[in-house]
């Protein structure tokens, strides 16, 4: 088994028990002898450091204290809110001291309509006269430099000619919303002694190619006395627009709208008319249904009906365009008497509600 025997230092002074067992050959002091002081695992020194360190954080954190985001907080006295909920659905809220402009506001509800009401600090806000950005330069706009304006019937804007100026804009307008209000009776329009066509906006849609100008028919000034004619007899109520064409398209005042017929739109038909050059080849069906955009309630179709004729399909496809509310009056120009045989000028009158005739520009020159 074991026994137990005491062990006395070598100075006598102490002693300690060890533990012996039988059957053992080695022993541990370490491990068998009761008394003595056991080994430390972590040194001291590192203990020593920890503890101060834990101190120092504990240290740092009273004397921080708490803080919200770096600003004092003050004290904020609490008391009734009262809440407000609109009609749409909007909350207002307001404190005791508030309550007085509550009163306020629910006496400005019930004020009559039309009444003046000023807000509180109206009277106390600045007012500073010609306030300007550093750096941005002030803009005045000439009198009569190129501008647009809102277009009233498509809800664009339209550009403006350089010489027509403010003073015509405004007339202008004001003439579009006297129409609008108050049509007034159709207008009746004849080219070339045709029948009446009767309506009040009219589109005038002519043939630029090179045979139509000085060199073949010379239909392009017999047009321009015309049209001049055709004016004379509307009203300003009444509107129109000139579609000039070959494989290309030009309108009046360059742009895609009515213009009413005013003194000044009436001047400047000669000058435009003027200014075409005839020249390049001829497209029918763009001619017209770039026309036919525009919705009017006439349109004069002047050509010499050179080829590409259009074919039935085209045909068809003007006419449903047209959709029964537009007109086609078609005119033709030519040398020597024309022919009985049906073109498709003839069929495009005939499937529109217009009217067809053929000019033979040898008589016009002589007459």
């Amino acid at each position: 088994m074991g026994e137990i025997a005491p062990v006395r230092s070598p100075g006598g002074e102490q002693a300690s028990w060890r533990i012996v067992l039988t059957g053992i050959e080695a022993e541990s002091e370490s491990q068998l002898t009761f008394g003595t002081r056991p080994r430390q695992i972590v040194p001291a020194w590192l203990l020593s450091i920890v503890l101060h360190l834990v101190a120092l954080i504990a240290l740092a954190v009273l004397l921080r204290g708490p803080r919200t985001m770096g600003l004092a907080e003050r004290d904020r006295p609490g008391g009734i809110v009262l809440a407000e909920v609109t009609d749409q659905q909007q909350v207002a809220y307001f404190d005791e001291s508030g309550s007085e402009s509550l009163q306020q506001s629910e006496a400005a509800k019930r004020a009559p309509l039309g009444e003046s009401q000023a807000l509180p600090d109206q009277q106390a806000m600045p007012v500073v006269a010609d306030l300007s950005l550093p750096g941005a330069p002030a803009v005045v706009a000439p009198p009569d430099v190129q501008m647009t304006r809102p277009n009233l019937a498509t809800g664009g804007k339209v550009r403006v000619l350089p010489d027509h100026g403010k003073a015509a804009i405004l007339a202008e307008e004001a003439q579009r919303r006297a129409n609008r209000r108050s049509p007034g009776p159709p207008g009746h329009v004849s080219l070339f002694g045709t029948a009446d066509a009767v309506g009040r906006t009219f589109v005038f849609v002519i043939d630029r190619s090179k045979s139509m100008g000085s060199g073949g028919l010379n239909a392009l000034r017999a047009a321009t006395v015309e049209f001049q004619h055709a004016l004379e007899s509307l009203k300003p109520n009444h509107q129109f627009q000139i579609l000039a064409y070959s494989h290309e398209r030009v309108f009046f005042v360059g742009d895609k709208r009515f213009v009413p017929v005013t003194d000044a739109n009436k001047q400047r038909v000669a000058a435009f008319m003027h200014g075409l050059a005839a020249f390049g080849g001829t497209d029918h069906e763009m001619a017209l249904s770039s026309a036919l955009y525009l919705k009017p309630d006439v349109i004069f179709f002047l050509t010499d009906g050179a080829d590409p004729e259009l074919t039935a399909s085209q045909l068809a496809a003007i006419h449903k365009l047209a959709a029964g509310r537009t007109s086609i009056h078609c005119i033709q120009f030519g040398y020597g008497p024309g022919r009985d045989r049906i073109n498709f000028m003839k069929r495009l009158a005939k499937q529109n509600g217009g009217s067809y005739r053929y000019i033979n520009m040898s008589h016009w020159h002589h007459g």
